[in-house]
């Protein structure tokens, strides 16, 4: 049985954001920014630790110690519908995602793919 990995990196122009555990809510979040020195560009090799917006709310208790909250999406639906406001998972978000993952899927080396679909920026949370 292959070892669980729920580490995330995300790969931008200016550097690296990632964590060791995607599924840990206060799991830290480091941050890898390129440097350039006499002409050369290149990875800092000391992450710096990027502040979480705020700390998780209780911990889940269950059996076997999950951290995530897999209802999260539906609770945020539901809120939405009773509020009478636009869910900030909308469906054109859906269709990106999955136009991303499928681009994934088929991937071939050396072949760059330019996505066709986008969506409005997700309205942040109401986090004090």
């Amino acid at each position: 049985m292959a070892p669980h990995n729920r580490a995330l990196t995300i790969i931008g122009d200016e550097g690296i954001l990632y964590t060791r555990d995607c599924w840990f809510y206060n799991a830290p979040v480091f941050v890898r920014r390129s440097l350039t020195l006499r002409r050369k560009t290149f990875l800092n090799p000391l992450p710096q630790k990027y502040p979480l917006v705020r700390s998780s709310q209780k911990k889940q208790k269950t059996k076997k110690g999950q951290q995530m909250d897999y209802a999260r999406g539906v609770a945020e639906l539901a809120d939405a519908i009773e509020n009478h406001r636009p869910c900030r998972l909308s469906a054109e978000f859906s269709l990106h995602v999955n136009e991303v993952v499928l681009a994934i899927h088929n991937a071939t080396s050396g072949v760059s793919y330019q996505t066709k679909t986008t969506f409005k920026p997700i309205e942040p949370m109401p986090w004090l």
